[in-house]
């Protein structure tokens, strides 16, 4: 290939403000007699076999790994262009293809050639013309179309680094529909080997009578050092033999890498970490005050903490040379342990002498303390204990406050205290202090009042004060602050990033509420959804992402200002607790009941084929004392102490091995069967037990 491209500087004849929805847009298509005409055509038949062998390869992995399952596979065709991949996806014999691409005349002309070849083809489809840096495929999509087994991108990807919003957005929207355990593949261009040839070419291009590639000006290739090229926006214009002519970004793998891993272990898919500012708020208070259980271990002499799960990034209290635990093991630190709360991927102890312990992964200063462990050079790394002590003397007055309560988030981790203070370390995109100011370790959260219970999701946090307002501030995208409106809860609009991550009251919407004001005895989170308990009052609101039903409305829409859920009437709730796409919820008098996504069995309820858009009770087990959820696994305690799981089985985070349990099954293992748990909390990959000794 080097001895085929000639460097030349001046044979780029390009418009460079045309951007790629323009040009395909304007795109004409080419008969089979003009493409095999084409100087192209051997690349073109080779670029094929690349995508097809890639394809099948991932489809045949699918259908081993999925034989037990009864869904069928699913594709979504990741800026699908004008159905190039069609004839692959029905001789890999799919059952079901999404198509979506920036182009609307690309979609059209691909629905075209669905319908022509449809008598013959072997899945169903549906199409939309979609700009995946931009929008989400969740608003267009039904919640009642299965997931996702297999998202393909072929020579799509680099026209989204143009910036990390949109590189984001685009792999949210690979992310967010992905089956737990399904596969994301592409193409996309070699950067490295590009800069290289452009670097030693005149003009920054190189070309021949085929194609052209021609960087931007603003991009500065004369170093030998990468690190004048930015991460985003690395812009060159691409051309070739007038199929393709339009800019395109670089696309730093090690950086994708890392955002798809993010994307991945985090499953959120919503990326954004805005925590909280500190700027005071001014409410009225009420006369009266709120006492509120927050239903943690009883036992003042504190218990053992058992984890089960992935450790890659030591988020089970295990040394780093272990890799997972499908069986819960005791993590040894050093004092008997209180509470419990885990993030995505790290977790918190609070010990009977008000001290933190934390272990997992420290990337943006989640666990509040420095690192320790990360010298890689050290031959014993991965036989040092994980966990450390988080040092709080330089916020608290230890002698007057006691913590009262722990909670975790994506990247956060926040402190109540008895006194209604709050603390919390973080990084994140913004940071916890103030607009992209580290909290590396914990600091004062200001607030206008006493704070008597947090609850934290994802990437949001809610906080009830002691006269029944709550408060919200993180990311707003899905609704999940409770205060803005669609429009303004990605970027707070004039009022900037400020207006999401400082603290303020909830707005709730009265279209189906009686009373002029209302006030709040108890908060509930999931990965990016809440529910509030209305003091004096026999209803339940609720908010945030309801893309599977997982507030309990029959709409899929997000929610942007609490509601009153109907579905939640007629029961006397104790508890809520939320995954990522599904709710289950805990009766005073030991029920349990489970709405939302389906698929992997985190419902508990056997032989569903949809989701469930109000409370079921989930049946054939005992009397229930408290409930967790993790992204797609449920958790049950009885009143013995015994504990019953349910979900996916990717992680080993149920205790069952790798196997999707459809209905609650008891937790047996050496540990299990001698321990009363007090307390569990759910991340990413991996959970956390408390017992009650």
């Amino acid at each position: 290939m080097a001895n085929s491209i000639e460097t030349d500087s001046s044979t780029s004849a390009v418009s460079h403000d045309q951007d790629a929805r323009a040009f395909y847009n304007n795109s004409r298509s080419h008969s089979l007699g003009q493409r095999n005409e084409s100087k192209i055509f051997h690349m073109r038949n080779f670029n094929n076999w690349i995508k097809s062998t890639l394809i099948n390869d991932y489809l045949e992995r699918i259908r081993n790994e999925q034989s037990e399952r009864s869904n069928k596979i699913h594709v979504f065709d990741m800026g699908c262009g004008k159905g190039g991949d069609q004839l692959k996806w029905h001789v890999g014999r799919v059952n079901y293809v999404t198509f979506a691409d920036l182009a609307e005349n690309s979609v059209k002309e691909c629905e075209q050639r669905y319908r022509e070849r449809q008598k013959y083809c072997n899945y169903k489809a549906n199409f939309f013309p979609l700009d995946c840096t931009e929008e989400l495929i969740r608003d267009k999509m039904d919640a009642s179309e299965p997931c996702f087994d297999l998202v393909s991108t072929q020579f799509v990807l680099h026209y989204s680094f143009d910036k990390l919003k949109s590189a984001d957005r685009f792999l949210r929207n690979a992310a967010e529909f992905l089956r737990v355990g399904g596969y994301f593949i592409g193409t996309t261009v070699n950067s490295c080997e590009l800069v290289e040839r452009c670097r030693n070419s005149p003009g920054q291009s190189i070309s021949n009578d085929v194609f052209s590639v021609t960087f931007d000006a603003s991009v500065d290739l004369s170093k030998k050092s990468n690190e004048s090229i930015p991460l985003f926006g690395a812009k060159y214009h691409f051309t070739l033999d007038k199929v393709v002519d339009c800019p395109e970004y670089l696309v730093y793998f090690p950086l994708l890498e890392k955002i798809v891993q993010q994307s991945n272990s985090k499953s959120s898919m919503t990326r954004s970490k805005r925590l909280m500012n500190t700027k005071r708020q001014t409410v009225r208070r009420k006369p009266t005050y709120l006492s509120v259980s927050l239903n943690v271990n009883t036992n003042t002499k504190g218990g053992q903490v058992l984890a089960v799960g992935e450790n890659g990034m030591t988020q089970l209290g295990l040394k780093s040379s272990i890799d997972q635990r499908k069986n819960p093991q005791p993590v040894l630190i050093p004092e008997p342990i209180l509470q419990i709360a885990a993030g995505p991927l790290h977790t918190v102890c609070l010990t009977n002498q008000n001290n933190i312990y934390t272990f997992g992964c420290n990337d943006e200063h989640a666990l509040g303390r420095q690192d320790d462990n990360n010298d890689e050079d050290d031959d014993d790394h991965g036989n040092i204990d994980p966990f450390g002590e988080v040092d709080l003397s330089q916020v608290m007055n230890e002698d007057d406050e006691k913590i009262i309560q722990i909670v975790a988030g994506d990247s956060h981790t926040l402190i109540l205290s008895n006194i209604g203070k709050v603390y919390g370390s973080s990084n994140g995109v913004y940071g916890l202090v103030c607009k992209r100011k580290m909290a590396q370790c914990p600091v004062e959260i200001s607030l206008p009042e006493k704070i008597v219970k947090i609850a934290s999701g994802n990437d949001f946090v809610l906080l009830l004060s002691e006269t029944g307002q709550v408060y919200s501030c993180g990311n707003g995208e899905t609704g999940q602050l409770g205060r803005l409106n669609r429009y303004v809860s990605e970027d707070g609009r004039r009022g900037g990033i400020e207006r999401l991550i400082t603290p303020a009251p909830i707005l709730y919407n009265r279209s189906s509420i009686k009373e002029k004001k209302l006030f709040f005895e108890d908060i509930f989170t999931g990965a990016h959804h809440y529910f509030l308990k209305v003091q004096g009052q026999s209803y339940i609101l609720a908010g945030g992402l309801n893309n599977f039903h997982q507030i309990g409305l029959s709409s899929t829409e997000s929610i942007f200002f609490p509601v009153h859920i109907p579905s939640l009437d007629g029961y006397k709730w104790k508890k809520f607790a939320g995954g990522l796409h599904h709710t289950i919820g805990l009766t005073v008098d030991g029920k349990v009941y489970a709405m939302g996504r389906c698929h992997e069995g985190q419902l508990g309820i056997e032989g569903l084929t949809t989701h469930l858009d109000k409370p079921t009770l989930i049946p054939n087990i005992p009397k229930a004392v408290d409930i967790a959820c993790g992204n797609h696994v449920s958790f049950i305690i009885d009143e013995k102490g015994k504990v019953y799981s349910f979900g996916t089985g990717t992680s080993l985070q149920h205790g069952h091995g790798e196997d999707d349990v459809k209905t609650p099954r008891l937790m047996s293992s050496k540990y299990m069967d001698i321990k009363k748990i007090a307390n569990i909390t759910v991340g990413a990959q991996h959970t956390i037990f408390l017992t009650k000794e």
